[in-house]
């Protein structure tokens, strides 16, 4: 169950641990790869298989995240924010932006993966 009542993470630190605590609670993800990790920022891949995997970028100092499901070089699904603008890039079109309700509300990392889940299993990906 999504935990969207949980307090967001405040330091590159706390975003890595809530990262790799919510990739343990999901089947698909094969590993964890911590692609670059700096004070300022993180870049972490989930893997799901060849060339299929889930990144999560976030910045602390300019409060941008990047969540984004890419598979063979191609993003599938994303949700940004930038600037503290949220919008989502959907699984049916994701190189457009969807600014709706729904595409603006801010996510966390385990809503974002159960979001991942329907999409890929109503896809036949999973």
């Amino acid at each position: 169950m999504p935990k969207s009542s949980q307090k967001m993470p405040r330091t590159v630190d706390d975003w890595e641990r809530e990262i790799i605590d919510a990739a343990h609670t999901f089947s698909f993800v094969h590993a964890v790869e911590i692609v670059n990790k700096s004070p300022a920022a993180l870049k972490v891949r989930l893997i799901l298989g060849a060339e299929f995997f889930i990144q999560f970028y976030v910045n602390v100092v300019t409060g941008t995240q990047n969540f984004v499901v890419v598979l063979g070089r191609q993003r599938l699904y994303a949700r940004d924010c930038v600037d503290g603008s949220w919008h989502r890039h959907p699984y049916e079109d994701p190189d457009s932006h969807d600014f709706s309700p729904e595409g603006a509300r801010p996510i966390s990392v385990d809503e974002f993966l159960s979001e991942v889940q329907r999409i890929l299993t109503e896809a036949e990906l999973l």
